[in-house]
């Protein structure tokens, strides 16, 4: 078979490897150094991964023919290896229609599962924010009570169950967002099981 071809790269601290939301020319492999891998949900940038030397990206847009869906930035001074679109699809276009078919599908669902990954952090970073609005229900009690002295406790009653629904809502939320976090760590364990077998 005849060489591939493929050239290395520098890419300085803080800047990205590849962008989110544009078409893919490269697929990479990291030589040495770190990237995050950013998404972009409502406005804000979610980190949903880490990469690191011998890890690959870039190469789900290329087999899915699709825009990048995600941006890997270098966490400090990264060095890649940049193998060309072509490369791929010629090498693709030597495998059969049921190999690249399963490839295809996988890619379709790794890019579903990237999707759901940063919608998951982005709530997750939103419920760190709204566990302090807690609401404390008996001093809201008192307040009512000396505010509302004409008014029939059952009205009172309607403003308690907001305050209580808050904070059971908070508490729910709290309580999944520790599930998901183990299942996280869980699912780390794993990878890097995985990662250290032979």
């Amino acid at each position: 078979m005849e060489k591939m071809p493929f050239r290395t790269a520098r890419i300085k601290s803080g800047h990205p490897i590849v962008t989110e939301d544009t078409w893919a020319y490269y697929a990479y492999v990291i030589l040495s150094g770190k990237g995050k891998v950013v998404k972009n949900i409502e406005g804000d940038q979610e980190v949903i991964g880490i990469l690191k030397e011998g890890d690959v990206l870039g190469e789900m847009s290329i087999i899915g023919g699709a825009k990048r869906t995600a941006s890997v930035i270098a966490d400090g001074d990264v060095e890649v290896a940049m193998i060309p679109k072509d490369t791929i699809i010629s090498i693709m276009d030597t495998l059969s229609p049921t190999t690249k078919s399963k490839l295809t599908a996988l890619t379709s669902d790794l890019t579903h599962i990237t999707h759901i990954s940063a919608i998951l952090a982005h709530e997750l970073h939103d419920i760190e924010k709204i566990k302090v609005k807690r609401v404390d229900v008996e001093s809201l009690n008192r307040n009512l009570t000396e505010e509302m002295k004409d008014v029939p406790d059952i009205y009172k009653q309607i403003f308690i169950t907001l305050a209580n629904r808050l904070n059971l809502g908070i508490e729910t939320l709290a309580k999944l967002s520790m599930q998901v976090e183990n299942a996280a760590k869980i699912s780390e364990s794993i990878s890097v099981a995985i990662s250290k077998q032979p």
